[in-house]
C-alpha cells in the first residue's frame, strides 16, 4: 500500500498520451469522460493513501503537480484536435494561463532550483473547474460558461502561486493559501 500513491500518480501520467491517442482516433466521447474521472479520482486517492500510510514526501507532491500539468495539457491538446473552435474562442485566456504557468515554473526553478508544489485551495478549485469544463465539452459538447470560469480560476491560482513563491524562502509543499505563505515566510514549517 505504501507504493500505491506513486503508482496512481504514474497511471495518471500514462493517461496523457492515451487521451491524445483517443483524440486522433476519434474515440467515443465517454472514453474521454472516463479518463477524466479516473484522473480526478487517482489525484484524490493518491493523497488520501499517502497521508494514511505516512508516505507523503516533497518528491511525491512535486511529481503529483507535474503529472497534473502534463495530463491537463494533454487534454487541452485533445480538445484542440476535436474542438479547435473552442480553443480558438478562448485563446487569449488559455494563452495567459499557459504563460503564467511557464513564468511560475521558471521563477521557481531559478529561485528554489526545483518546482514548487503548494497544492493551494485556489489550485484545487481550478482543478475542479477544469474537470467540469472538460466533462461538459467531451460529454455534452457544451463549452461556456465552464471554460471561462476555469480560465479565470487558473489565472487566480497561478498569480497566487507566484506570489507565494516570491514570499517564501523555500518551496514548501501543502501551503493552503497566500495568507499561509505570508505567515510562514520566516517561520517555515518542516516539509513532510
Amino acid at each position: 500500500m505504501q507504493h500505491l500513491p506513486l503508482i496512481l500518480t504514474a497511471l495518471r501520467l500514462l493517461l496523457a498520451p492515451l487521451v491524445i491517442a483517443l483524440a486522433y482516433t476519434h474515440a467515443p466521447r465517454w472514453t474521454f469522460v472516463a479518463c477524466l474521472f479516473f484522473a480526478i479520482g487517482s489525484d484524490y486517492w493518491d493523497g488520501v493513501i499517502a497521508r494514511k500510510y505516512h508516505v507523503v514526501t516533497p518528491f511525491l507532491r512535486r511529481f503529483d503537480s507535474i503529472t497534473d500539468a502534463i495530463f491537463y495539457l494533454a487534454v487541452l491538446w485533445a480538445i484542440w484536435v476535436l474542438h479547435a473552435n473552442v480553443v480558438r474562442s478562448h485563446i487569449v485566456g488559455i494563452g495567459i494561463v499557459l504563460a503564467l504557468e511557464c513564468i511560475r515554473y521558471l521563477f521557481d526553478s531559478i529561485k528554489f532550483r526545483k518546482v514548487a508544489s503548494y497544492h493551494m485551495w485556489s489550485a484545487k478549485c481550478w482543478q475542479i473547474s477544469i474537470v467540469v469544463a472538460f466533462v461538459s465539452l467531451f460529454g455534452f459538447e457544451i463549452s461556456d460558461p465552464f471554460f471561462s470560469i476555469a480560465i479565470t480560476l487558473g489565472i487566480v491560482s497561478d498569480i497566487e502561486g507566484l506570489c507565494a513563491s516570491v514570499i517564501l524562502t523555500k518551496p514548501l509543499t501543502d501551503v493552503p493559501s497566500i495568507f499561509h505563505a505570508w505567515h510562514w515566510r520566516h517561520t517555515t514549517p518542516t516539509d513532510p
